[in-house]
């Protein structure tokens, strides 16, 4: 399974390119892994300025950033803050980037000029990694490089709630020896929060295997909260169906659910668990399927939403699909278990 396959997991992948300026080499999918890899959060809100119910799948490892967990497994020192002084704010970016040193950045994602944002996602927390370059700082956004002027970088700086975060690197770090403990660790917590409690509130419904069984249940039902009462409507369709390919495959995750990803990490000669892989690449093709056909309902609809559509036969294919992934998954993290020292 290569890189092309996989795609590239932004928020690991920053940290990658981090420990690579200090010459620390980490694959993408030991990264990936690491910071805890897949996860799964379903939830419908509803807000004001939204004319229809809004969905969101997170599929990586939610909620903790996954640098601070890279970093903490490898036992790599690094420092990480924030401030509420431009000023401050500005002298710290510039001593790190006059050292020759990158550093993450939390921005607001409106302050980039080719991030596509609405007025509630406009002040929304966005990593990116800031390095120094020939002529001022080279912003990496994922798979992309910008180059812009310092001030550009310190507006988008401050637009966030958590004003100013920065994680940069403390000294000149070794590179990893054994992984197995990192590995034993963050595998330990992807399946504990894929089976059981992450915030230790109610909402722990929405999250992992049990955030599965949910969404199966609100798609082949008719109660208040189902998909036939909220998404019936072709606007309110449409929007779901856009929503699913960006809980899939562009936001808060990597490539199809992360899946492919996470079953490289799996296959890695320092993780060694290929039974585990195989569920979760079978996963992968389902995944796989719903924001395919997802993509195709968003363009066969068209702007002026005239297109005949049957929204409840597409809900009973994905609550079909859905349980699959759950079963698939399921199977895949008690492999891990079983993998795992007691």
């Amino acid at each position: 399974m290569g890189p092309a396959e996989v795609g590239i997991h932004r928020d690991s992948a920053q940290v990658v390119a981090l420990l690579a300026a200090a010459d620390v080499d980490l694959p993408a999918e030991v990264a990936f892994g690491l910071g805890g890899g897949i996860g799964f959060m379903y939830a419908v809100f509803e807000y004001r300025e939204v004319p229809h119910p809004l969905l969101t799948l997170v599929c990586q490892h939610h909620p903790q950033p996954f640098a601070p967990a890279i970093l903490d497994r490898l036992g790599i020192r690094f420092r990480t803050g924030h401030t509420t002084s431009p000023r401050r704010a500005r002298a710290a970016l510039e001593w790190v980037l006059g050292e020759g040193r990158p550093a993450i950045l939390g921005v607001g994602r409106g302050g980039l000029a080719w991030q596509h944002t609405t007025a509630m996602t406009r002040g929304e927390e966005h990593l990116v990694l800031v390095m120094p370059g020939p002529d001022g700082p080279i912003v990496v956004d994922g798979a992309t490089e910008h180059a812009v002027d310092l001030d550009l970088v310190l507006a988008a700086w401050g637009m966030t709630r958590t004003k100013h975060l920065m994680i940069c690197l403390d000294g000149r770090p070794t590179q990893p020896g054994d992984l197995g403990p990192a590995v034993r660790d963050a595998l330990s917590t992807t399946v504990a929060h894929m089976t059981g409690p992450v915030l230790g509130n109610a909402f722990d419904a929405n999250f992992g295997l049990s955030g599965l069984d949910r969404w199966a249940a609100q798609l082949a039902t008719s109660t208040k909260a189902s998909w036939r009462h909220r998404f019936a409507d072709p606007v309110a369709f449409t929007a779901a169906m856009g929503r699913l390919v960006d809980g899939i495959d562009l936001q808060y995750t990597a490539p199809t659910a992360s899946r492919p990803l996470f079953a490289s990490f799996l296959r890695h000669p320092d993780v060694a668990m290929p039974e585990a892989a195989e569920h979760f690449e079978a996963s992968a093709a389902l995944w796989r399927a719903i924001a395919d056909r997802a993509a195709q309902f968003g363009r066969a609809l068209g702007p002026d939403r005239s297109a005949q559509i049957d929204p409840v036969a597409m809900f009973d294919w994905l609550a079909e699909r859905v349980g699959q992934i759950r079963a698939l998954e399921q199977r895949g993290l008690a492999e891990i278990t079983q993998s795992l020292p007691a």
